[in-house]
């Protein structure tokens, strides 16, 4: 084989599984389906040694940090960085997503809370596994928000937020909204207001009616 060809063959390999790292399937169950998730750990280097649980952000984002329509491996990149110097790295598909699909019936049925708590059993979980002397959570976009609140039900040594939101969310969704068509971004500020002067925490109730309203755009 051309020596140019070895180099890039060797090196793809290298991206897949990196030296001084191996993978472990990891599966949590809830009430309503199995979560899966990827464990990345320091090959022989792990007696005890931390771990962090890495949440993806919004959307269909799946352990890897892929999406879809978007692929990079953005998170599988960060986890198998982490594992090759020495730290352990969980990385898992959300509710819905991937190989966790089967643990909601419903996207509409999903709320925030229901990620949060998903984390906060990650985190217990690896807390009580004898394999780990630390635990902390990495979160991305809207994953720091669900790790920042996850954080406060269990404890955690570090918390690394990347590209987490800086401003209330009423703000963040306005924004967001500014590119809509007007009758569509009225609509939605509309739900926006409604939901910021809504009682918290907000009762099952207000969830099912703003949900209507945001699906039928009343």
């Amino acid at each position: 084989m051309h020596g140019g060809r070895l180099h890039r063959l060797v090196v793809g390999i290298a991206l897949v599984l990196p030296a001084g790292a191996v993978a472990e399937e990891v599966r949590l169950s809830t009430p309503t389906g199995a979560l899966h998730g990827m464990l990345d750990l320091p090959d022989g280097r792990c007696a005890p040694c931390p771990v962090m649980v890495v949440i993806a952000g919004s959307g269909p984002t799946d352990r890897d940090g892929n999406q879809p329509a978007l692929a990079g491996d953005s998170l599988k990149h960060l986890g198998h960085a982490l594992a090759q110097r020495g730290i352990a790295a969980l990385r898992y598909d959300k509710r819905g997503v991937g190989t966790s699909r089967v643990a909601v019936t419903r996207e509409s049925d999903l709320r925030l809370e229901h990620y949060v708590g998903d984390a906060a059993a990650w985190i217990a979980r690896l807390r009580g596994d004898a394999r780990f002397s630390r635990v902390g959570v990495i979160g991305h976009s809207e994953g720091s928000l669900i790790a920042m609140l996850a954080a406060k039900r269990e404890r955690v040594d570090v918390f690394v937020s990347i590209a987490g939101p800086g401003r209330p969310a009423a703000a963040v969704v306005r924004g967001q909204l500014q590119s809509l068509p007007p009758a569509l971004r009225a609509r939605g500020e509309a739900i926006v207001d409604e939901l910021v002067a809504a009682p918290w925490p907000m009762p099952p109730a207000h969830w099912r009616r703003c949900s209507v309203r945001a699906c039928k755009g009343t």
